[in-house]
């Protein structure tokens, strides 16, 4: 048994969001593996938020998710990051000449660590 007493909460909480998910994921074509990726992703980088504006943020997640796999698997993956994390609300910009570098917000990322990011946030698959 694990020792985290909010562990069947957020176990509550994902099950909630996949049940609310599920028509819009199976809507789009996107399995439930898939969708409880994202569920797990937005419950844990969302805790203190409300059903609702957790159940749009996975919307969104799923919808980005959606348009980087349509990119196609020759398509570049920083690209596909980049195009994943714009489509869910992140804006996300070119940084010097070599555009090797990617600002989102304050924050400088290399393109690997954009790619990581959008992984991590169920925004594009490995």
């Amino acid at each position: 048994m694990s020792d985290d007493p909010e562990a069947p909460h957020e176990r509550a909480a994902i099950q909630h969001m996949m049940r609310r998910l599920h028509g819009f994921a199976g809507g789009l074509g996107l399995d439930e593996r898939a969708t409880r990726h994202i569920a797990e992703g937005v419950a844990a980088d969302m805790p203190i938020r409300t059903d609702e504006e957790r159940v749009v943020e996975a919307q969104t997640r799923l919808a980005a998710a959606l348009m980087a796999s349509r990119l196609g698997d020759e398509t570049d993956p920083v690209h596909k990051a980049v195009a994943a994390l714009k489509a869910a609300g992140i804006a996300v910009a070119p940084v010097g000449e070599e555009m090797d570098r990617w600002r989102i917000g304050d924050l400088l990322f290399s393109d690997a660590e954009l790619v990581r990011i959008a992984m991590s946030r169920g925004l594009m698959e490995e």
